[in-house]
This record gives C-alpha cells, structure tokens and sequence, in this order.
C-alpha cells in the first residue's frame, strides 16, 4: 500500500523510539515518502511527506527526550471510506468508519509508537 493520493495536509513533529521501523510504517502503510533524514552518519531525525501533509519523525533516544503520553495526527482526505477500505486489511484499526462530531467520516488507527492518526474527510 504506497499509493493513497486523498491525504491533503498535516504538520506535526513526533517522538518516535526507532526512527527506522516508524519509517517503514508511514512509508509501507501511508505511501508517505522520506525528503531528509540526519545525520547522514546516525540518523536521529527525518522528514516526511505525502502531498502537502510532513511530517517530522525524531528518534527519542538520539534527543535524549522522555515525552509523557500521545500524539493525535488528523489526517484530512479526499475519500475517508475508500481509504478505510484499503488499510484496514493492513492495519489494526482503533475506531471503524463513523461520524466525526462535525458530520465528517472519519476513522481512527494507531502507529507503531502509540500516535493516534485520525483520518477524517475533508469536506
């Protein structure tokens, strides 16, 4: 799955604990697509992106951080069901396709650190 083309804007910077594996998963998994990684050497940090939506994954390890509980990612979309179609074969999912409490399809799943990524349509 390297191909979801509804995914519209995001911009958060996440803890992750293997900068490696959380990598895997938003490219396998969400077809986003690595613009930088560093150091070159060690990398401890990289970027992301899928269309207009980056994302900024850090090791916390290599920040030396601790970050107390979660992260929450909305991801807008063009298609929230189709979309749900195609990952829940791939991925646990943490809530089924519903009603946001704007009257939004939206879906819920969590990435390999914990981050809930909401999916919600966008308009």
């Amino acid at each position: 799955m390297a191909d979801l083309p509804g995914i519209k804007s995001a911009a958060p910077r996440l803890p992750v604990s293997d900068l490696s594996r959380s990598l895997e998963f938003y490219s396998t998994r969400l077809g986003f697509r690595t613009l930088d990684i560093w150091p070159e050497t060690a990398p401890a940090e990289a970027l992301i992106s899928k269309n207009d939506a980056h994302l900024r994954l850090y090791s916390q390890e290599a920040h030396g951080s601790d970050p107390r509980g979660e992260a929450t990612v909305t991801l807008r979309v063009d298609n929230a069901t189709g979309l749900y179609g195609l990952l829940s074969q791939s991925i646990d999912m943490e809530d089924s396709l519903g009603w946001s409490a704007a009257g939004k399809r939206c879906f819920a799943f969590r990435d390999p650190d914990g981050h809930r990524i909401v999916v919600e349509d966008l308009a």
